[in-house]
């Protein structure tokens, strides 16, 4: 079973792992799973078979940048990345052969995802906001 994400297609094992960081970063700070945290992964997860294992390899670049944006994602669910995230996507970066550099990068790169996506939305309009200032983007 092939997955799309784009111009990237994910085999069952890696989107499986890429599922299993996911659920790591959400309950790394030890709170129970926020909503949109649960609702994101479980997304994520529906088009894989189940008993599929997290065994493949993330080697690639593409699928590399995916992983640590999925991760980002997920953090970024409930509004912020606890310090608690951080560590765990560090953690889950250095072991695919990423580092600091990589994970500034997704994560600046999903944060400008989130704010052109949510740009006109009045709901989660403190959010955006302060995504918006940490990037010096002007939301007028």
């Amino acid at each position: 079973m092939e997955m799309n994400t784009g111009a990237v297609d994910l085999d069952a094992r890696t989107a499986a792992v890429i599922a299993a960081g996911m659920r790591r970063v959400a309950t790394a700070d030890g709170e129970a799973l926020h909503p949109n945290e649960l609702s994101l992964i479980e997304d994520f997860e529906k088009d894989i078979p189940p008993g599929t294992q997290p065994t493949a390899t993330i080697g690639d670049a593409a699928i590399r940048s995916i992983y640590l944006k999925s991760l980002v994602m997920v953090a970024l669910a409930d509004g912020r990345i606890s310090e608690e995230e951080k560590d765990v996507i560090m953690d889950l970066a250095q072991s695919v052969g990423a580092d600091r550099g990589d994970v500034d990068q997704a994560t600046e790169d999903v944060k400008r995802e989130f704010i052109s996506i949510f740009k006109g939305v009045t709901h989660f309009r403190d959010q955006v906001e302060t995504l918006a200032a940490e990037l010096g983007i002007s939301l007028d």
